[in-house]
């Protein structure tokens, strides 16, 4: 009997996200999300053997309300996942191998994309591309009508980044926190990280408009637009840093030179504000075994 993928972890933590993290799109706005295969988890063998290549973004899906009623509701949002739960002979790399478990995760795009901003963007990068290839063939020019034509065959490519890209609201800013290897063998170390990111994240934007997510590599923190705002209105003028960015990864550096456990010199491959808005899902399971999660629901009670 064929085995299945298995994706949806938690669906009460799915169900969490759901209702408190994404809203309603309006109308002309959409989510997007996809699957992506990451080989930095396979063997280097395998990788080979299976053509896997470094990263893979695949099967995205366009999220929107449903039907003329523009209904939303959890059940429908849950689908949307439960359609990657598919055989392993459903989901193949080019020798016809099902991909690593291992592998795969589930991104989520937090920021709604523009479905108008999205289609002019694709309608004129397709129209660069046809005038350029017209320019090629009046040149009897070959390998430029090639290149265009191969253009051509990759547009999906260029859809997908059109929807990272053109956001109709960006609702949350996201950090990335990435654990180092020696800090991911220590629950005492990721703990001690864990309860200053969410404190001070609390304190510098307000209680309940900061997400931590604990994923298989660190910590994913969103900051909604609100607590951005609150930043600016309560904490601006006596904050050392002048920035809700910086204030933020410094106040944590700060707080972590405090802290008896020895995290700073140890814990972090990269510590960064990212201009993207796609994260692992929580609810849902990082390379088949870790269970992403949002580690301070208790600050939305």
């Amino acid at each position: 009997m064929s085995k299945n993928y298995k994706f949806l972890a938690n669906e009460k933590e799915l169900e969490w996200f759901f209702n408190n993290v994404i809203t309603k799109p309006e109308e002309g706005e959409s989510y997007l999300m996809c699957l992506a295969s990451r080989a930095k988890k396979v063997p280097m063998e395998e990788r080979a053997r299976i053509h896997l290549g470094r990263g893979e973004m695949m099967r995205e899906q366009v999220i929107v309300p449903r039907g003329k009623e523009r209904l939303w509701e959890f059940n429908q949002f849950k689908s949307y996942f439960k359609r990657y739960e598919c055989p392993y002979e459903g989901m193949v790399t080019e020798t016809g191998d099902p991909y690593p478990v291992n592998s795969l995760v589930l991104y989520f795009y937090v920021n709604p994309s523009s479905e108008d901003n999205v289609a002019m963007d694709q309608m004129e990068h397709t129209f660069k591309i046809l005038i350029d290839l017209v320019n090629a063939c009046r040149k009897f020019h070959k390998s430029g009508i090639t290149e265009q034509l191969r253009k051509l065959g990759g547009l999906d490519v260029h859809k997908k980044t059109c929807r990272a890209t053109n956001l109709s609201q960006h609702l949350w800013t996201q950090f990335d926190f990435d654990f180092s290897d020696e800090v991911k063998k220590d629950e005492r170390k990721i703990e001690v990280v864990k309860n200053i990111l969410r404190e001070v994240g609390n304190r510098l934007y307000s209680k309940g408009r900061v997400v931590v997510i604990r994923t298989s590599g660190g910590f994913h923190v969103l900051v909604h637009k609100e607590g951005m705002r609150y930043w600016a209105d309560n904490v601006r003028k006596v904050d050392t840093y002048k920035d809700p960015i910086n204030s933020f990864l410094c106040t944590v550096v700060d707080e972590l030179k405090k802290s008896p456990v020895n995290v700073l010199s140890t814990w972090a491959d990269e510590w960064v504000k990212t201009d993207q808005s796609f994260l692992p899902c929580p609810g849902t399971y990082q390379y088949g075994t870790f269970e992403v999660e949002v580690v301070n629901k208790e600050d939305f009670s």
